[in-house]
């Protein structure tokens, strides 16, 4: 049995429970729900196949991982990886305080790198005369 390092761990944490189809969907949700209040937001679906092309979920979990090694020990680690691979997962997931300092963190950093996506996007499509 090897050792994992704590940042392994955060990152397979990571793997698990934010999937990269899994970001994007979110994604896509919200832009649909922005769409829907502003006639004027459109974006064609090539976007979305750009977007998928240029986001990088590594990217995102080495941005991450800082904030869960500082609020993480590794035995916590150990065990929220255990948890989150059995079945309780779902229980333990929806048990989450929405107010935490981690939540808040990972939103925050979560959004930021997908803004860069955005704005790179909407540059190439600006360029391409879709905006």
């Amino acid at each position: 049995m090897s050792i994992m390092s704590k940042k392994e761990k955060v990152i397979e944490l990571l793997k698990i429970n934010l999937p990269k189809e899994r970001i994007i969907s979110t994604l896509k949700l919200i832009v649909e729900k922005v769409a829907s209040l502003n006639s004027d937001f459109n974006y064609p679906e090539e976007i979305w196949e750009d977007y998928e092309n240029i986001f990088e979920v590594e990217e995102l979990y080495r941005r991450l991982t800082p904030i869960y090694e500082e609020y993480f020990t590794d035995e916590e680690l150990d065990f929220i990886v255990k948890t989150i691979k059995n079945p309780l997962y779902n229980k333990w997931i929806n048990l989450g305080d929405l107010n935490s300092e981690v939540f808040i963190k990972t939103s925050k950093t979560t959004e930021e790198y997908q803004n860069e996506i955005i704005s790179a996007l909407l540059l190439k499509n600006e360029n391409n005369g879709y905006v």
